[in-house]
């Protein structure tokens, strides 16, 4: 019997993959549902039926409009049953926020033959190795992965980076540079809560500052897999042609994106420094909810980047976004802070450089930014004027701390789906109804 999480680790790894067990273990089920229709899917799709593996169907919310993919049915998920035993559903939709809720779906509905496609693509499809290297245009134009968080990408980087600095390596998957709070939308479900900013507050992190922190940061760590610089609207930073070429003198990082909602002009001077090989600009899916001079825009944007030879990638449409929910503050109780940072997977993927710190989260920086409150133990200062050595260390005890206090303003549960895009706002300092906030805490099994 084949062991996944040992079969999720070699496909994870540096190299080329043995994969006959895993197409064995497919073969002995009566059923294969893909779930997920999209480019993930469709790859996977071809490389199963390439081994003689012929799955059952496809499973995605657009199936009224996609009806068949290579031959096989879209339907609906969950819309035909199966039996559960003989039936394993392998999830094709490489998006890491989403994926706990449909797995939390998949077990609700009975179905715990599950396997990860987003994981099972790198080694299964992907043809990059450690002796191959790494390169955006491969990893992104197609579409068929999720680059932005990749250990295969991370694990290619590490074996061809020999630098070796003091102490216990600090690599990391994921990192996030924030330079600006300035936004030309109004997302009523933003992750870092822009609509919620007072205007004085929403502002271009000044280059200086910038620069200090990418030297700082990058001198400091091992190695981070993807950086995303973010905002905001990334592209109403005015000097983002000389952040790129500064992030560029570095080599320990594998991919770098400059994410866009594509519905600002795109200036020419900001793709300057852009055409780095490990560069690329990710558009977002908001042309839906763009007006006929926003989509204008939008058009004249992919036309600019494509002369420019950076590379882009245009977000495939997804159907829902996950409630961010807000930043009121449930509980002093450390047992509940410890509980929340014990089942979080934001800190290693998702710490966020902001301005002479590394915050833990998006949360943080918001409670931070926006002057809600302080809390010293949630970031870390970068502008201390210290041995790289001396940071490595201050760093890791930062990291390895067991509770943040930002985590008493985290809901348990956020996997409630809501409208992309959707415009508008939330009091994100709303207090919830008492009735709510008793369900979190006795979920957290705190008084």
């Amino acid at each position: 019997m084949i062991d996944i999480n040992k079969y999720y680790d070699s496909c994870s790894a540096d190299d080329f993959v043995d994969n006959n067990e895993f197409y064995q273990y497919l073969k002995s089920f009566k059923d294969i549902i893909l779930w997920g229709a999209s480019f993930t899917g469709l790859a996977i799709g071809k490389k199963l039926r390439s081994q003689g593996i012929n799955f059952t169907e496809y499973w995605d919310l657009r199936a009224e409009d996609l009806y068949t993919i290579l031959d096989k049915r879209v339907s609906v998920p969950f819309s035909t049953d199966y039996n559960r035993e003989k039936t394993t559903v392998i999830i094709c939709i490489p998006n890491h926020v989403i994926m706990p809720q449909v797995i939390q779906e998949l077990q609700m509905n009975g179905y715990y033959n599950y396997l990860r496609g987003d994981i099972i693509y790198s080694g299964i499809c992907c043809k990059l190795n450690k002796r191959t290297g790494l390169s955006a245009k491969h990893c992104w134009s197609s579409r068929e992965c999720r680059s932005v968080i990749c250990k295969r990408a991370r694990n290619i980087l590490m074996s061809n980076f020999s630098h070796s600095k003091d102490g216990e390596r600090i690599d990391f998957l994921y990192g996030v540079f924030i330079i600006t709070t300035k936004c030309n939308l109004r997302c009523k479900y933003c992750v870092q809560f822009i609509p919620n900013y007072d205007i004085k507050k929403m502002t271009n992190i000044p280059f200086e500052s910038i620069k200090r922190d990418i030297n700082k940061y990058l001198s400091m760590i091992d190695t981070v897999g993807t950086i995303s610089v973010m905002g905001g609207e990334t592209f109403l930073h005015p000097d983002l042609g000389e952040i790129a070429r500064e992030f560029c003198k570095y080599d320990n990082f594998g991919f770098i994106s400059f994410p866009t909602n594509g519905l600002v002009p795109i200036l020419e001077k900001q793709l300057v420094g852009m055409q780095d090989k490990r560069v690329v600009i990710p558009f977002g899916a908001y042309k839906h909810i763009a007006n006929e001079k926003q989509k204008e825009i939008y058009a004249c944007n992919i036309e600019l980047i494509k002369k420019s030879g950076v590379v882009f990638v245009e977000s495939n449409p997804i159907p829902a976004w996950l409630d961010s929910k807000r930043l009121v503050k449930f509980t002093d109780s450390i047992d509940y802070m410890i509980s929340r940072k014990k089942s979080c997977k934001s800190p290693p993927r998702n710490l966020q450089v902001r301005d002479g710190k590394i915050h833990v989260c998006d949360r943080s920086v918001a409670l931070h930014a926006m002057g809600v409150v302080d809390y010293p133990t949630d970031y870390f200062d970068l502008t201390e004027d210290n041995s790289i050595g001396e940071t490595r260390n201050k760093f890791r005890d930062f990291f390895n701390r067991n509770f943040y206090y930002t985590c008493s303003h985290c809901p348990r549960d956020m996997k409630d789906r809501v409208p992309v895009a959707e415009q508008g706002a939330i009091e994100a300092f709303r207090p919830y109804d008492i009735e709510y906030v008793e369900k979190i805490l006795a979920n957290a099994k705190i008084g």
